[in-house]
């Protein structure tokens, strides 16, 4: 189960609080002053992003080894990784226990509100081919579109910061 639970980045079971040091956290001054986040909460709730990126990357089996990377690919490996570990952080993408992603969309696209980033079966590199020989957008949609079982039409309609997500996660599963 994810440490993020379906609630967001803290853990389900409330374990960050005694995880916080309770002089070294915030404290509130006054009980009618509610306190957002402060700076311990944030270290702490990036170390347990990176924790879930981390148990991501070993069950797609992606290589995260920068130093073996050339420098354009260690670029774009750490743009993608600092993506998803935002998009935990902001809860619109959990971990779940087979270490895929579930992605919230930024609009609905009729009922769908989410969408389960796998990784792809085999069908997803042959309905490449449904693209046109030279229209390797359209190719990396059906790609797309197969890995996350939907209808390439329908992700013609998607907010396209979700499709530029969604295009960088598949970019690190292709690029490992």
């Amino acid at each position: 189960m994810s440490k993020f639970g379906q609630s967001g980045p803290f853990p389900a079971d409330n374990t960050l609080g005694e995880e916080l040091d309770k002089e070294n956290s915030c404290q509130e001054e006054e009980k009618s002053v509610e306190i957002v986040d402060c700076e311990f909460d944030s270290v702490t709730a990036l170390k347990i992003a990176e924790e879930e990126f981390d148990r991501f990357a070993d069950a797609w089996e992606l290589d995260t080894d920068v130093a073996t990377m050339a420098e354009e690919d260690a670029d774009s490996f750490r743009t993608a990784k600092r993506r998803v570990i935002q998009k935990i952080m902001s809860k619109t993408a959990v971990v779940d226990e087979n270490g895929d992603l579930i992605y919230k969309l930024r609009k609905k696209i009729g009922s769908l509100k989410e969408v389960k980033l796998s990784i792809p079966a085999w069908g997803a590199w042959t309905d490449m081919d449904r693209g046109r020989k030279d229209k390797n957008m359209m190719k990396f949609t059906h790609y797309i579109a197969n890995a996350i079982g939907q209808p390439a039409p329908l992700l013609t309609k998607m907010d396209g910061r979700d499709a530029k997500f969604i295009q960088g996660v598949y970019s690190l599963f292709l690029g490992s």
